[in-house]
């Protein structure tokens, strides 16, 4: 158990005005009742016990369990370990604990006999109980609180994995098109190259067929000439050939 280093009196106003402070440093306990008498109720440690022990300094006391409900069917066992001021004056059972009630180790270390009763109040028109109240009020609100905060953390973890998926995509589209830009890179670069080829090409066929036209004008002029000369001959030969002619039908008139 956890020994508290505080006055039990501060343990008491810790109790009525934040009793989750005080939770996780508690041991639960009921009352035992083959072990108890009238006077000294004994208590035993039980994980849904309505009632709390806490260790400060050397001693152990006693207190009722944060949100204890007092009615007809608990008040007789409340009774035997508290003096109940004003119960009658209160209609939910709501109730300020004025003294935590004394209570000694048994040598079992899980047993607790009473020593000394506490005292509780359940006057709504007691000053602590006021004041109770209105920190009850106080940690609704700040329940409320918690709860919008606990909801606004939900919503911008949603809104983050929104975001993340969101990002996530938007890498995926610009991965993706950064490999169709490489894709299209390379493929221009291959056109590109194609297109050089090409040029190259259409120069030496360009370059080819002028030197083959080149080649066959000069060989058309040749032949050209050849026929000119070839003509001429032939001219020269009929016009001798007439003259011959000529000459003879001269002879035969003679």
């Amino acid at each position: 158990m956890t020994k508290l280093n505080f006055a039990i009196a501060e343990i008491v106003d810790i109790y009525n005005f934040l009793p989750k402070v005080l939770a996780p440093k508690v041991v639960k306990v009921a009352v035992h009742p083959s072990q108890s008498n009238r006077d000294r109720p004994s208590l035993a440690e039980q994980k849904n016990g309505n009632y709390w022990i806490v260790l400060v300094e050397a001693n152990y006391w006693l207190l009722p369990q944060s949100g204890l409900r007092i009615n007809q069917f608990n008040l007789a066992t409340v009774k035997s370990l508290f003096d109940c001021q004003g119960y009658e004056l209160s209609e939910h059972g709501d109730f300020v604990l004025l003294e935590a009630a004394q209570v000694s180790g048994m040598p079992n270390g899980t047993e607790w006999r009473l020593e000394k009763k506490g005292v509780i109040n359940f006057d709504p028109n007691y000053p602590a109980a006021e004041l109770r109240s209105q920190q009850k009020q106080a940690q609704q609100e700040i329940d409320r609180l918690q709860s919008e905060l606990e909801e606004s953390k939900r919503r911008n973890q949603r809104l983050n994995a929104q975001l993340a998926e969101l990002a996530y995509d938007t890498l995926q589209k610009i991965r993706a098109d950064l490999v169709t830009r490489d894709e299209f890179i390379e493929q221009s670069h291959k056109l590109n190259t194609f297109y050089k080829d090409y040029q190259e090409i259409d120069k030496k066929l360009s370059e080819k067929f002028k030197d083959i036209e080149r080649k066959i004008t000069q060989e058309f002029k040749y032949i050209e000439r050849k026929i000119t000369q070839k003509n001429r001959i032939i001219n020269d030969r009929i016009a001798d050939l007439e003259l011959e002619k000529q000459a003879l039908r001269e002879l035969l008139c003679k």
